[in-house]
C-alpha cells in the first residue's frame, strides 16, 4: 500500500490521543508529512488544534439505558470478575458503544470510509476500527498494540 494521504484517528478516552494515537499518528506522518490528520471523538468534547474534528455524541440507545440506570448495574457489576464478563458482551461496554454511535452517525461514516487509514487509539474504539475494516469501509486498519488482546477477542466471536 502507498503512504496514506488521509489518516483517522478514532478516540474515546482523551489520555487515548496522547498515549496510543499519537505514537502512530507520528509514524505515518514521519512518512508523509502533508498527510491529512482527522479525528473522531465519541462523547468526548476534545479538541485538537491544526487537525479535523469531528464529534460524535453517544446514540439514543446508550442514552436511553443510562436514563434508565443501566450504569449503575453496569458499574456494580464491574465490581466482581463474573460481573466485568457479563458487561463485556452487554449493551453499555464502551467498545460496543462507540461502534454503536459511529455505525448510527452518517459524517462518521463519511470520514472513515474516505480514509486511507484508520487508527484506533484506545481499547474503546478497537472494535470500531476493526469492524470498519471488516466491512470495506476502510483499506487499511491500525491498532494500538496493547489491544491486541481485545482484537483476538472480537476476532474470535
Amino acid at each position: 500500500m502507498t503512504e496514506p494521504e488521509t489518516v483517522t484517528v478514532v478516540v474515546a478516552r482523551p489520555t487515548a490521543a496522547k498515549i496510543a494515537g499519537e505514537s502512530l499518528v507520528d509514524r505515518v506522518l514521519e512518512r508523509n508529512p502533508r498527510a491529512r490528520i482527522e479525528v473522531i471523538g465519541v462523547d468526548l468534547d476534545l479538541r485538537a488544534p491544526g487537525e479535523s474534528y469531528l464529534a460524535v455524541p453517544v446514540d439514543g440507545y446508550t442514552r436511553l439505558l443510562r436514563r434508565l440506570g443501566a450504569q449503575g448495574i453496569y458499574q456494580r457489576l464491574a465490581q466482581f470478575p463474573a460481573g466485568r464478563l457479563l458487561n463485556s458482551v452487554g449493551p453499555l461496554d464502551p467498545g460496543r458503544v462507540t461502534w454503536r454511535s459511529i455505525r448510527r452517525h452518517a459524517d462518521a461514516r463519511r470520514w472513515i470510509s474516505r480514509a486511507d487509514l484508520l487508527i484506533a487509539s484506545d481499547d474503546e474504539s478497537v472494535m470500531s476500527a476493526w469492524h470498519a475494516r471488516r466491512r470495506g469501509w476502510v483499506p487499511e486498519a491500525r491498532f494500538d498494540p496493547r489491544s491486541r488482546p481485545r482484537i483476538d477477542t472480537i476476532a474470535a466471536s
